[in-house]
């Protein structure tokens, strides 16, 4: 009975004492586990304040960012309406300026035109004051008994020079001149003696064309019809005759009369070789025939 009571004694006993080696493992695992807790906070903490300030450094950086380029995006919008503006002013002041143009051209073209129609009224009034000339000179002939006949009197016009040699000059002491008349509208091509007929582009003169150079006959004196050497001392002689009024004499003939054009033909005369040709209406070249003599009588105006 007393060695059951021992043994009784010792398991008791060692029941009592095991609980007391197992209680202070647990309290550091506990205080192991709240110490890993509370340094897990702390880093949880710590990360979470760095991620804070790290965001907040960001949106800061982006703010500072885009303020910046919004900053240049309002420099560019006022510096665009400000080139907005001064060029709305420019084309403002463009368009004034065409307004004005445009006013100074129609002036211009008004002007123009008023210097037109001066111009023509100018050659109409010529051609009348030509005309009141042509008749006046009728009117001296019939009153004056030494030329009551005209009728030698082929062709008669004032013309104005338009060109002098425009192909180069042929020969030292031969011009040729291109002429256009002013009653008649004739062409007239001509070759001159330049040292004897002195002419410049622009010049006018009076051209007649006749198959004698008496004043009261259409036929030469009986002396001078059969030689054509004569008519020098003729045009030199004391009896006054057509080349007393004018300044420039040729004798010559007509060797050609184009008429392949209808109404516009063509009168060829040569005066010892220096050429003549007269183109226009067939009303004022009718009484030329060829192998005609002709004189050309010429007179600046």
């Amino acid at each position: 009975m007393a060695s059951s009571s021992q043994s009784t004694s010792a398991l008791a006993s060692s029941s009592t004492t095991a609980p007391a080696s197992a209680t202070p493992l647990l309290a550091d695992i506990l205080r192991d586990h709240q110490g890993s807790q509370a340094e897990h906070k702390r880093a949880s903490e710590q990360l979470r304040k760095d991620a804070v300030r790290d965001i907040g450094d960001l949106c800061d950086s982006a703010t500072a960012s885009l303020s910046a380029q919004l900053t240049r995006v309002l420099e560019n919008q006022r510096e665009i309406e400000s080139l907005s503006r001064d060029c709305a002013h420019l084309v403002q002041n463009h368009t004034r300026s065409t307004v004005k143009w445009t006013k100074l051209v129609d002036q211009f073209s008004t002007a123009l035109k008023e210097l037109g129609d001066v111009s023509n009224w100018a050659h109409v009034i010529e051609r009348d004051m030509l005309d009141v000339a042509a008749t006046l000179e009728l009117v001296h002939a019939s009153l004056n008994p030494t030329m009551e006949k005209r009728d030698n009197i082929l062709f008669s016009d004032t013309f104005d020079i338009k060109d002098i040699d425009k192909d180069g000059k042929k020969f030292d002491r031969v011009s040729r001149i291109d002429a256009r008349s002013q009653t008649h509208d004739m062409s007239l091509i001509l070759d001159i003696n330049s040292e004897l007929c002195k002419l410049d582009a622009g010049d006018k003169f009076k051209l007649t064309l006749a198959s004698s150079l008496s004043l009261s006959d259409a036929k030469e004196p009986a002396a001078f019809g059969k030689g054509e050497a004569n008519w020098r001392a003729y045009v030199n002689g004391e009896e006054r005759s057509l080349a007393d009024d004018y300044e420039y004499v040729m004798f010559g003939r007509v060797y050609r009369y184009d008429d392949a054009s209808g109404s516009k033909v063509s009168a060829f005369v040569s005066f010892g070789g220096l050429l003549a040709c007269l183109e226009g209406d067939i009303r004022h070249l009718q009484s030329f025939v060829v192998g005609d003599s002709v004189y050309l009588l010429m007179k600046t105006i």
